[in-house]
């Protein structure tokens, strides 16, 4: 596969949002946007609404401000932070290193550690009723279409990761499990049927919840084989080591093949288990791109499981 170069854009005295949508005089910067599509959110009275918000100004003193964060992204999507915007710092890193990097206020501990690990610790926050106003905005194109990825460049990111954090090791040995039990949305139903089936294969429960990023890290190294209902806590398998197994439970009706796609960049054999859905109408209807189905519970086929495992295992 060979890839395009990225271009990094250059915009004097334009605004920008909290959620990272650029723009001036009532147009909207589309390469700042998570794909031209979502233009359309953002259209209309959404400009003319920014009007109103606080108004900040970035010091003269400071040489710019880099934006490498969307509209996915801006709420902590650990998906979209940790594959759609540090591709983007590596680009940006190519000519400005250690650049000033616009953030939101209530950007999470991995969003700064991990940022921090390319080489960018200073920062600007800004507040989700804030709206910024630089004299020179710097933005990396992103690196791929949403939902889709650039290999080398994610595998830069995996590298990069493990390596700074010290978590490389040698044989990986665990079986995890992922558990959204805690979750809100994409619970599996019958999990304590299914926990009980793997238990046969010396799986472990765990809840990403209870580890801060860099454990988080440490127990992906370690493990031989990754069992999982698709959501965020599946992003992790960027930390697997290559040849290791990843197995996704995904909702039959609703499917979104990205972690198919990030499994074969990372050289890691995937499993997709097709499972029926609980339908909730807590979920709401469809948004855009993304069907309400998406975020309904799942019940897993045990026999199909079984099947997954024994190919594994032997």
């Amino acid at each position: 596969m060979q890839l395009p170069a990225r271009s990094i854009f250059i915009l004097h005295d334009i605004y920008s949002t909290f959620n990272g949508v650029a723009f001036k005089n009532f147009q909207i910067f589309i390469p700042s946007l998570a794909g031209a599509w979502v233009k359309e959110l953002f259209a209309y009275t959404f400009l003319l609404k920014q009007w109103y918000g606080k108004h900040i100004v970035l010091p003269e003193t400071e040489d710019g401000i880099a934006l490498v964060y969307d509209q996915w992204s801006s709420h902590n999507n650990y998906y979209h932070w940790l594959v759609d915007c540090l591709p983007r710092l590596l680009v940006l890193r190519e000519k400005f290193p250690n650049h000033l990097l616009l953030l939101p206020k209530s950007a999470a501990g991995f969003i700064k550690t991990t940022a921090a690990i390319f080489g960018f610790d200073r920062f600007f926050f800004i507040d989700k009723d804030e709206i910024l106003k630089a004299h020179k905005f710097i933005i990396p194109q992103h690196t791929a279409h949403s939902l889709f990825h650039d290999p080398v460049l994610i595998k830069r990111v995996r590298e990069e990761i493990i390596n700074g954090l010290g978590k490389a090791v040698k044989q990986p040995s665990r079986r995890l499990y992922l558990s959204r039990s805690r979750q809100p949305k994409r619970r599996l139903m019958n999990e304590e049927a299914f926990v009980e089936a793997l238990a046969a294969y010396n799986f472990e429960v765990i809840h990403f919840e209870d580890f801060s990023f860099e454990q988080q890290v440490a127990l992906m190294q370690q493990a031989e084989v990754v069992v999982g209902v698709h959501g965020a806590n599946m992003t992790n398998i960027l930390f697997m080591q290559p040849s290791c197994t990843v197995v996704e439970l995904l909702n039959i009706h609703s499917v979104n093949p990205l972690y198919f796609r990030l499994s074969s960049y990372l050289e890691l054999p995937y499993y997709a288990l097709p499972c029926e859905q609980v339908e909730d109408k807590a979920f709401g209807e469809d948004v855009g791109i993304m069907p309400a189905a998406n975020d309904y519970h799942l019940v897993a086929d045990l026999g199909k499981m079984e099947r997954i495992l024994v190919s594994i295992f032997g």
